[in-house]
């Protein structure tokens, strides 16, 4: 005979074999009364009949009693083998789900007598009909309470006192039950949970979905800080009273991954339970509880109650909506505690008030946003890993990542396997910057309403036309946002700035000497979102409106460290006034307050504008940059009007010297008559030449009040005669 079971299936059939032993044993003993009140004693087949009762109370001599003792004993010691086989199975591999339940709700031998008692009525339909018969209800195939205890011993007290417990409501049999046991003559009958989990392991409680699910962690690629799992075990696992740490932190930090790997050092799962859920279904809250602490014992979990700001009491709220919320918790720290030393909750929101349970220690741990030396760090070890399965990472770094993408943890999970199953799913065999970065940004969800336009950017360096000196200041602006982690974290200039890190860059010249599509070229060349700032939108006659408008504009957008433009700058920008009203002073205070949040900006902000002397000498100051964008001369126009049309346009003997020379022109007017004149060429099926260029020029010109008189065509006149 093998001293351990082969698989959970060979434990049932030596149980169900067992129980068939029990019930020989119980036949043999049992008695009957005829209609005159001698005793029978009943051999071999059980008979019923309205005058019949089968009974071992009062029905069996001393004598009787201490055999049927005897017997029992034997088949009562069979169920030390039975976990001990369990125990050998074990260390093979093989689950033995009715000795482990044993374990965990500590069991008594009665009770678990039984447990294996309606197991086998569930496995055997042979089993089902003897009780039946035993019970002498045909509809009953579960043992009662009461038949369970005559089969497992004829000793009156022992049976009281084993009715006791197993009615007690604190008892661990109670919580294996379909329904709560009341009196010896209920059924017993395993809840429909615990025989899912007889069959398989793995399912989870069907009762639960929507409000609480199991999760198992590893401790292996964990990349968040490794000593917080340590101590906040030693926080929640203290001794004495009921522990509950409570986690904040914005959403994506980390805080369900905290949780995790804190149960993970303690080899234990982790019950993530939706407050929400709790809160709002109120019909199914009792009954989920029940079984949230059957699942925290049963698998010696590690609960923990997600979306916890749900719970915090607000100013708002009504003193009903309070009371509602405080008897939530109440019930929350009840059942979860009952069977777990700790309770972990997180939150997007500090626990605020009094806290009403002296019973229960509470510490806070906040996660704050990871600052950009630890996102870089978190890159560094997710791209590795990426790279290790086999999947190349082509002109992407860490660093790159960090300077254009602030993002938690969860996000940064999210971004590069979204970016890895589109790698695969393409065939690319390899994982590129721009499948990551697209990624990244759809990870971004900003609300910044009407606040900011996003302007696509389609210029590279050279579409812009400037003198060297100013595009050399621009890629020195570009480098400081490429080259900020290794300035300020890995050559220690962190330590001597306290704020202002960002880039700021003021544009100025006359119109249409390209600063925005100067802002446009350093979205490109930095890989970055570009939003254009509606000061109309922004700037508000009500008092606190405009640094409020501000505000959510620079929270919003800190997210993506994009490029916020703001074009016409100095209407919000210009020079403090001396204060004569109260509207002098707020004007002052919104240029202030504007100055304060580019400086905490870590991220890229441009200014442009047409009036460079109408900005305060102080706040130019502040700025890193001063790029001037002057009116292009003769040289610089020569080179835009060799740009200005793509490739695939058909040209005719244009002389772009007469052009640059001639006419001094902005880089978007000659911009607006190239497309002017493709537009007249097109119509009628003609080559862009001088003829649709001037016209298109003249009509830029008028647009600005500006005449132009035949001779100032020159040679060229005659193209354009006829429209004089």
């Amino acid at each position: 005979m093998k001293e351990y079971y082969e698989s959970k299936e060979a434990y049932i059939e030596e149980v169900i074999e067992w129980i068939r032993n029990w019930i020989r044993l119980y036949r043999h003993f049992a008695v009957s009364l005829d209609e005159s009140g001698s005793l029978i004693q009943i051999k071999g087949n059980i008979t019923f009949g309205n005058d019949l009762e089968l009974s071992l109370n009062g029905q069996m001599s001393e004598e009787e009693k201490q055999q049927y003792e005897e017997e029992a004993e034997k088949l009562r010691s069979c169920m030390e083998v039975f976990r001990r086989k369990a125990a050998a199975s074990f260390k093979r591999r093989i689950d033995i789900p009715a000795e482990y339940l044993f374990r965990v709700f500590k069991l008594s031998p009665a009770a678990r007598f039984c447990f294996l008692m309606s197991m086998a009525a569930e496995y055997d339909r042979t089993i089902g009909r003897m009780f039946s018969l035993l019970q002498d209800d045909y509809k009953e195939k579960y043992p009662s309470l009461d038949l369970c205890l005559k089969l497992y011993t004829s000793r009156e007290k022992e049976r009281f006192r084993f009715r006791q417990e197993l009615l007690s409501e604190d008892s661990g049999f109670q919580k294996l039950m379909y329904t709560p046991l009341e009196s010896s003559w209920n059924a017993v009958r395993l809840h429909p949970r615990i025989l899912g989990f007889l069959e398989n392991l793995e399912e989870e409680d069907r009762q639960l979905q929507g409000a609480a699910r199991l999760q198992f962690f590893s401790e292996e690629n964990y990349h968040g800080n490794e000593e917080l799992p340590e101590r906040l075990e030693n926080a929640g696992w203290r001794e004495g009273k009921g522990n509950v740490c409570f986690i904040c932190g914005p959403d994506g930090v980390g805080k369900r991954t905290l949780a995790g790997q804190t149960a993970a050092r303690r080899k234990s799962p982790v019950l993530f339970v939706d407050v929400r859920a709790l809160q709002y279904e109120k019909g199914k809250r009792e009954l989920w509880m029940q079984s949230i602490e059957r699942e925290i014992q049963l698998w010696g979990a590690v609960p923990c109650c997600t979306h916890g700001e749900s719970l915090i009491p607000q100013e708002a709220d009504s003193e009903e909506i309070k009371r509602q919320k405080e008897a939530l918790m109440e019930m929350i720290l009840a059942g979860c505690l009952k069977n777990s030393p700790c309770l972990l909750i997180t939150s997007t929101k500090k626990w605020e008030g009094r806290w009403h349970w002296p019973q229960v220690d509470r510490t806070d741990w906040e996660l704050p946003f990871p600052a950009p030396s630890d996102q870089i760090h978190l890159w560094e070890m997710m791209l590795n890993e990426t790279q290790a399965r086999g999947l190349p990472v082509s002109s992407v770094t860490p660093e790159g990542l960090s300077v254009r993408f602030s993002l938690t943890p969860g996000q940064m999970t999210e971004a590069l396997q979204e970016a890895v199953s589109q790698s695969l799913a393409e065939g690319k065999g390899e994982l590129n910057k721009d499948m990551l970065y697209n990624s990244c940004r759809r990870q971004l969800v900003m609300n910044l309403g009407d606040h900011v336009t996003r302007i696509a950017a389609q210029y590279q360096w050279d579409d812009l036309v400037l003198p060297r000196r100013q595009k050399e200041m621009l890629k020195s602006a570009c480098d400081q946002v490429e080259y900020i982690h290794q300035v300020y974290d890995l050559w220690g200039f962190d330590r001597k700035i306290a704020y202002g890190k960002g880039v700021s860059m003021m544009f100025y010249g006359p119109p249409g000497t390209g600063k925005t599509m100067g802002a446009q070229v350093i979205a490109n060349q930095l890989s970055m979102e570009l939003y254009k700032v509606d000061l109309s939108s922004v700037m508000s006659k009500y008092i606190g409106e405009t640094e409020k408008n501000l505000g959510k504009i620079f929270d919003e957008v800190k997210k993506s460290r994009s490029i916020l433009f703001f074009d016409e700058a100095d209407a919000l920008f210009g020079k403090r006034t001396e204060v004569k009203d109260s509207h002098d002073k707020y004007a002052n205070a919104e240029t202030a307050y504007l100055l304060q949040k580019i400086e905490e900006y870590q991220g890229v902000v441009i200014l442009a504008t047409n009036y460079m002397q109408n900005f305060d000498e102080a706040f130019k100051r502040r700025i890193k940059f001063m790029i001037e964008f002057p009116f292009p001369l003769a040289p610089y126009r020569l080179e835009m009007w060799k740009k200005v049309f793509p490739q695939a346009t058909p040209l005719e003997d244009l002389d772009y010297e007469y052009l640059a020379e001639r006419f001094e022109l902005s880089g978007s007017s000659i911009k607006n008559i190239a497309v002017a004149a493709a537009f007249l060429a097109a119509p009628e099926k003609e080559k862009v030449g001088m003829k649709q260029v001037l016209h298109a020029l003249k009509n830029e010109m008028l647009k600005s009040g500006k005449s132009m008189p035949m001779e100032a065509f020159g040679e060229y006149a005659e193209l354009i005669e006829d429209t004089y």
